[in-house]
C-alpha cells in the first residue's frame, strides 16, 4: 500500500520492539508507563495491522488499519475508535468515505464497484 506519512517523523532512538503471543509492536513507547505512545505499527496473528499514532496504548490520531481479506481504513482515531474523517475500502472494492463518530450514527458516501453512490447515516 505504500509509505505512510505522519505529521512528524518517527524518532529512531525511541523505537522499541514488543513481542507478545498474538502480536508484534514496533514503535514508540512511553518511557515511564511502557504503553504505546507516539508512532508505531502493530501486527497481530489474526491478520490485523495498524500503523499510525498512539496515545496511552490506544489508536489515537491519524492512522491506517488493514484487516486481511476484509477492509483497509485510513483516517482519524480517538481512544481506539475510528472518529472523524476517514475512508474504508472493503475487499470487494466498495468504499465508505465520510465522518466516523464515536457517539452517534456516522455519515458516509458509499461507492460501489459498479460506480453507484449512496449517502448513508443521519
Amino acid at each position: 500500500l505504500g509509505k505512510f506519512s505522519y505529521s512528524r517523523e518517527l524518532d529512531p532512538s525511541k523505537v522499541e520492539v514488543v513481542c507478545r503471543e498474538d502480536s508484534v509492536y514496533i514503535g514508540e513507547l512511553d518511557p515511564i508507563t511502557g504503553l504505546k505512545q507516539g508512532i508505531g505499527i502493530l501486527v497481530t496473528t489474526e491478520g490485523r495491522m495498524y500503523e499510525g499514532e498512539w496515545r496511552r496504548d490506544q489508536k489515537h490520531g491519524y492512522g491506517r488499519e488493514i484487516v486481511l481479506n476484509e477492509f483497509y481504513f485510513i483516517g482519524n482515531w480517538y481512544d481506539d475508535r475510528r472518529s472523524g474523517t476517514g475512508k474504508m475500502t472493503l475487499s470487494d472494492g466498495t468504499t465508505k468515505e465520510g465522518c466516523w463518530s464515536r457517539y452517534s450514527r456516522s455519515k458516509f458516501l458509499i461507492t460501489y464497484p459498479d460506480g453507484r453512490q449512496v449517502h448513508s447515516g443521519s
